[in-house]
């Protein structure tokens, strides 16, 4: 059974007979005099042959060397274009699943753009879109893709981009009886309140800035998602609070109507924003790359 030949010996080969000179030839390979002088007698060994011979003050291949130099040559070339060159990709050759850890907010507004962008260019391409859970989502070791949203993943060598920043506003159901008045801070905290938790917190950045003005609200219940808790809005007087560019659509679709919090609650840094995260891990895959852009091309897109 013939050996893999060692690809080293074979790049010195190549700069030994383009150079004719065993200096020369460890110049160009950035390796020392000795190293290039053993890499030849190993040569000589493998092929049995001498491969260069003394010609005056420098070195002459011999027929074998030059026979075996362009097809040597060559390959080294192709085997430099495999390594450096980045080839161009069919992306509708492209099997590929990719997984996208998300809430349900995004997924409104993701799932139909994504899929119009990937399956005219990548009909093979399929996305799963995964719901977020109380535990913080790992890219480095899961085989999620991506994290779309107010990010929660902490692992440090990760990718961040913010896409936008968004506000907080107040979600009711149309007829709520807190739209017969101004909605003043009194009014706002005489409501029942309904959060939405994915741990099930019935208190959060709101109460926080109460707590800060001497003022409490009230929230008897708390639901695991935004969209589960619009869909509670639209049977009870509860009132809830969500982002207003991220969940713009749902509330119009659903027939919720949204207002403005009061001033003395909502300070300017109260704010979400809307992010992508990936693993650095991805950075040299084309397919991944293009994707991610596919991603961002449909959160710039959000009205």
């Amino acid at each position: 059974m013939k050996t893999f030949p060692d690809l080293n010996l074979l790049v010195v080969l190549d700069a030994l007979i383009s150079e004719g000179s065993v200096t020369k030839a460890a110049n160009r390979l950035n390796i020392s005099t000795p190293a290039a002088s053993r890499a030849l007698s190993r040569l000589r060994i493998e092929l049995s042959d001498e491969i260069m011979v003394r010609s005056g003050r420098g070195l002459t291949p011999t027929a074998k060397a030059i026979a075996l130099h362009e097809r040597v040559h060559r390959l080294i070339e192709e085997l430099s274009d495999v390594a450096f060159v980045e080839q161009p990709v069919d992306l509708s050759l492209v099997h590929r699943d990719f997984r996208v850890a998300t809430n349900d907010s995004l997924i409104c507004y993701m799932v139909g753009p994504i899929l119009e962008l990937t399956r005219t260019l990548a009909p093979n391409v399929r996305v799963s879109f995964i719901a977020e859970s109380m535990e913080t989502v790992s890219l480095r070791d899961s085989p999620i893709d991506l994290e779309l949203g107010i990010l929660h993943n902490t692992e440090p060598e990760v990718h961040r981009e913010t896409v936008f920043t968004d506000r907080f506003i107040g979600v009711a159901r149309a007829g709520h009886p807190i739209f017969d008045k101004e909605i003043t801070l009194d009014r706002y905290l005489a409501a029942t309140h309904l959060s939405h938790s994915r741990a099930g917190n019935l208190h959060g950045k709101i109460d926080e800035q109460l707590a800060k003005i001497g003022r409490t609200r009230t929230t008897i219940s708390s639901t695991p998602t935004v969209g589960s808790s619009f869909i509670t809005l639209l049977n009870t007087d509860l009132i809830s609070t969500c982002l207003e560019r991220l969940n713009r659509k749902a509330t119009e679709q659903l027939g919720l109507n949204y207002f403005e919090l009061p001033e003395e609650i909502i300070p300017r840094s109260l704010t979400g924003q809307i992010s992508i995260a990936w693993h650095p891990k991805h950075d040299s895959d084309p397919v991944h790359t293009w994707f991610r852009a596919c991603i961002l091309q449909a959160l710039q897109e959000i009205p």
